[in-house]
């Protein structure tokens, strides 16, 4: 009989047996995707000792809380940005002539949902650059070398400068070496809209004539890298349970013992399917089950690839049945599956959402 139920009935506790509470708890309408909320009791026994218990913490709408972390877009010979690490040297190294000649790298494929450069954010650009007009083994007259890096938005023939490098990177190195020139993205966030693409544009800044410069995708192990910082990564989009695999959409209002249930996700990212879960390198999304009680039934299971949209999306989907009880106990009552999927090789950036259904008894039930 707490203080906040002041008309709840009395509750008896046998002897050498216990009872369980339930709090059913309803969250405010006006509780944001984030808020945290915390339940304690104090249980005050005049006769023995008390207790002071705690529920785990409650995240308000977590599926709903964006993923953020570092992009890392891979510089190639053949003039191409791509989420694909490279792996060794090209086809031949990019050669930048005289003061003020440029190369472009775009971004291939397009961006299949917009990308979002974080506010007062860097991208770094690091490259592995070389003079080439050499004089007795240096740099022609041991000059120093420099180059600018641009980067924009392209739609179509429109280019759209989104930052560029300030001061430029110098450099006086007669074999390959990696440089790192840092852009600044702008005081507020720049949104680069789905279909269009990101270009890198590097300007040969030495201040003399005829001092080429050359750039190449992989030398010893360092990489050609634009590292972003962004606000939109992989997403899990949905998680949803179906009583037949996919493609099927039947559904169920609950599912009982000895049911198989579906979990199916949609996961999503900016730069197209391949970059989740890529076919070498990647973890495919992992599923945690946890029944109303809290138990966990599924612990990071690895879940199959049943749909890809070539697109922004793949589809995921694990069949898992339901305890027959008896004689296994079966918690009735909402399950929650969570999924988390990676990004790209890195496995640096990740997302979690959660779903739910509810798992019944049978209407009837006939035993011998």
């Amino acid at each position: 009989n707490g203080t906040g139920y002041p008309n709840a009935p009395a509750i008896a506790v046998p002897a050498n047996g216990s009872v369980a509470i339930v709090y059913d708890v309803t969250v405010a309408a006006t509780d944001t995707a984030g808020y945290t909320i915390n339940n304690a009791a104090t249980v005050n026994n005049p006769g023995g000792p008390g207790a002071s218990p705690a529920a785990p913490t409650v995240t308000v709408l977590q599926s709903q809380i964006p993923a953020s972390g570092n992009k890392v877009l891979y510089v190639y010979d053949n003039l191409s940005l791509t989420r694909t690490p490279q792996t060794g040297t090209g086809a031949g190294a990019v050669n930048i002539t005289s003061q003020g000649a440029t190369q472009d790298w775009t971004l291939t494929p397009v961006l299949q949902k917009p990308l979002t450069l974080i506010a007062n954010s860097t991208v770094s650009v690091s490259l592995n650059v070389e003079c080439t007009n050499l004089r007795f083994g240096a740099c022609r007259n041991g000059n120093n070398l420099a180059f600018n890096a641009t980067l924009y938005d392209k739609n179509g023939a429109t280019l759209t400068q989104i930052g560029s490098t300030s001061p430029n990177a110098s450099f006086n190195y007669t074999a390959y070496t990696l440089v790192t020139a840092n852009i600044a993205a702008g005081a507020a966030a720049v949104t680069v809209p789905a279909g269009d693409q990101l270009v890198l544009r590097i300007t040969n800044a030495t201040t003399n004539n005829n001092r080429p410069m050359q750039i190449e995708q992989y030398n010893g192990g360092n990489l050609s890298t634009a590292t972003l910082s962004v606000s939109t990564v992989i997403n899990v989009d949905s998680v949803n349970v179906y009583s037949a695999a996919y493609p099927s959409a039947s559904t169920q209002s609950f599912y009982e013992t000895n049911n198989t249930v579906y979990i199916r996700a949609v996961v999503s990212d900016p730069f197209g399917s391949y970059d989740i879960d890529p076919a070498t390198g990647g973890t495919a999304p992992t599923l945690t089950l946890t029944d109303t009680n809290g138990t966990v039934q599924l612990n990071a299971v690895s879940m199959t690839q049943v749909a890809d949209s070539l697109a922004a999306t793949k589809t995921f989907e694990y069949a898992y049945t339901l305890p027959q009880s008896p004689p296994n106990t079966l918690a009735l009552g909402h399950w929650t599956p969570s999924v988390t999927a990676w990004e790209g090789t890195e496995h640096s950036i990740s997302h979690t959402a959660n779903g739910s259904f509810d798992v019944e008894a049978p209407i009837l039930e006939v035993m011998k």
